[in-house]
């Protein structure tokens, strides 16, 4: 059973065990990012992502970029053919 605690994580945290909370979160669902004591952002599963959106990638008015179709359109061909890939955390904050 998943508590409270289990949902936040201070930027802090992130950055020293990024591996843990990223793994953390499949369980979770969600992590709620804090900064100084105050949530600052949410990062969910993609689970968690497709629940929210009901499959609907596009959650927001306007239309999607280019970058985001083909980012989309990518996602949907790799989970079609059981693809996944697991990234580091270096390689993961390097690309922010």
């Amino acid at each position: 059973m998943n508590t409270l605690e289990d949902t936040f994580v201070s930027v802090t945290d992130l950055q020293k065990n990024t591996k843990t909370c990223l793994w953390n979160i499949n369980t979770v669902g969600k992590k709620i990012i804090l900064s100084n004591n105050k949530p600052q952002a949410i990062l969910l599963s993609l689970s968690e992502f497709h629940r929210l959106t009901k499959g609907n990638h596009n959650i927001f008015e306007e239309e999607p970029t280019q970058e985001e179709k083909i980012a989309i359109a990518d996602y949907e061909k790799w989970k079609k053919e059981g693809k996944t890939q697991l990234i580091s955390s270096d390689v993961f904050f390097n690309s922010l």
